[in-house]
């Protein structure tokens, strides 16, 4: 057993010199592992500590046809899969271990911070049977330290424009909760000294650190805890009871395949995107789908498809969720919901 463990440590750090010698080769094209193209209509990076389950689980919810290992660190660099979602596909990609102290350096660790800041959206993969609200703390700690948060609903309508001098200018044209005093020190703090600060909707101070603020950025977070087929019903709902009062959670099982298909749709769900169908008069099926934010208005559907549908606006007719009835009239601003099928008229 000894020699079985030691032979397993040996390899692993054989593949890890391989890997670190491939990229470093690759360091002098300008292109690294994790330099990848997006695909899919939005990408999602799974996150975790080592033998969490991210293989398996990259492998239980997309094409992807990856090894899973079992042995610390198996994962060395990143990699996709597509997940398939009714009529769209979105990109997963399981990234290499974290650790503590990876903001500050360690192994890969800024480069998996790096593929999680340029993500639409985290998947926090949490080992049911391995203390899993100590390494979701390992996890938030990491991404906090380089001023990755958990988005927590949507931010206010606040306008910040840059100038060269001038200092904090602020105009507030809806209630603030706070002292409207201390935004130039709140801004300063962020590196901002000159800029004119426009608060459209209702706010607080925080709301207005995070608009000025180029550090910090907000994601969708998602706490998945994997094998639960390994852990008692009674002990496993109590953990995600706790889990859930911090982030969202869901219990699933990537070996067994519980709960795979509603994590697809949080997955979905948590990007907080819809998809609206265009179709020209006359014709007899949608095309394929446009990919708005939530809460778009017909006007972003409209630019999406081209400029000059949203210059040369008319109206439009729409079918679905968001319709009174069929083919109902609507204006620019009205506002969509996921698999509403328009049609736009131009003058």
């Amino acid at each position: 057993m000894r020699l079985r463990k030691q032979l397993k440590t040996k390899l692993s750090k054989l593949r890890y010199a391989l890997e670190s010698e491939r990229t470093r080769k690759a360091v002098g094209t300008g292109k690294t592992p994790y330099d990848m193209k997006r695909a899919g209509v939005a990408q999602v990076v799974i996150l975790g500590l080592t033998q969490s389950g991210k293989s398996s689980l990259l492998r239980a919810i997309t094409n992807a046809k990856v090894a899973v290992g079992d042995h610390p660190y198996s994962t060395l660099q990143p990699v996709v899969g597509m997940m398939d979602y009714e009529d769209i596909q979105i990109g997963i990609v399981e990234a290499p271990a974290l650790m503590e102290k990876a903001a500050e350096g360690r192994a890969w660790g800024p480069q998996v911070l790096g593929l999680a800041r340029n993500s639409d959206g985290i998947l926090l993969l949490l080992d049911a049977n391995q203390d899993p609200e100590g390494q979701l703390r390992i996890l938030l700690n990491e991404l906090e330290s380089v001023g990755i948060y958990p988005l927590k609903g949507a931010l206010p309508r606040i306008e910040v424009d840059a100038t060269e001098a001038g200092g904090i200018k602020v105009f507030c044209a809806k209630s603030f909760q706070g002292d409207l005093s201390r935004l130039p020190e709140v801004a300063a703090g962020e590196g901002v000294r000159n800029a004119v600060i426009r608060i459209l909707e209702a706010a607080t101070e925080e709301d207005v650190r995070r608009a000025v603020s180029e550090r910090i950025i907000y994601k969708p977070f998602l706490a998945v805890l994997n094998k639960s087929d390994l852990i008692y019903p009674e002990g496993l709902d109590e953990t995600v009871t706790n889990i859930g009062s911090k982030l969202k959670t869901i219990s699933v099982s990537a070996k067994t395949g519980e709960n795979i298909a509603t994590l697809k749709r949080e997955i979905f769900s948590f990007l907080q995107i819809i998809r609206v169908y265009p179709r020209r008069p006359g014709q007899t099926q949608p095309d394929k789908p446009l990919i708005l934010k939530q809460d778009a208005k017909v006007s972003d559907a409209a630019a999406k498809i081209h400029t000059h549908f949203w210059r040369n606006f008319k109206f439009a007719k729409i079918w679905g969720p968001s319709a009174k009835y069929p083919r109902e009239k609507i204006g620019i601003d009205f506002t969509l919901k996921d698999r509403d099928l328009i049609e736009i008229y131009i003058r």
